[in-house]
């Protein structure tokens, strides 16, 4: 496909000009992992994305979120990997919307087409049913490595690199 070699053309000139600008050895990402911060190559990424997606010239940076490179998915395990097991199962929780129990992620599916059923996980209470209805959990590193993994495979059906 022709989008596909262009894209892995600018791709390559965006790490050619990182490297010949010495780029790419001003910080490691340790330095961006431990400020929680992004490399900016990634704001490069994004640009290029933008550029090669943006079939009607109204897209930005930001909105380019559909696709993602291996770089990318890479830091952002790092990233949740510095999180201890504890901490993840409480964002999680914390998080009740996105529970698989919860009416938001039901809707739509389990035969719930409008309207709140008064069941599931709601306002930060879990239903017994729900993973994270006990008070405190663990969320592993084996477990966020293949969620990982399960996402970098839906991503690569969107990527164009």
């Amino acid at each position: 496909m022709k989008a596909n070699r262009y894209a892995k053309d600018l791709f390559k000139k965006l790490e050619d000009y990182n490297i010949s600008n010495g780029n790419c050895s001003e910080y490691d990402d340790d330095y961006y992992l431990e400020i929680g911060s992004e490399p900016p190559r990634f704001a490069d990424y994004r640009a290029a994305r933008a550029k090669i997606t943006n079939a009607f010239g109204d897209k930005t940076f930001e909105d380019v979120w559909d696709s993602i490179t291996q770089d990318e998915s890479d830091y952002y395990l790092k990233m949740s990997l510095r999180v201890s097991p504890e901490e993840r199962y409480q964002d999680k929780k914390e998080a009740w919307y996105f529970h698989e129990s919860s009416w938001y992620m039901r809707q739509g599916r389990d035969g719930i087409e409008s309207g709140y059923d008064r069941y599931g996980c709601n306002n930060g209470k879990c239903v017994p049913e729900c993973r994270y209805y006990p008070e405190n959990g663990r969320i592993e590193d084996e477990e966020v490595i293949q969620r990982n993994k399960e996402i970098g495979q839906s991503w690569s059906s969107y990527n164009i690199t």
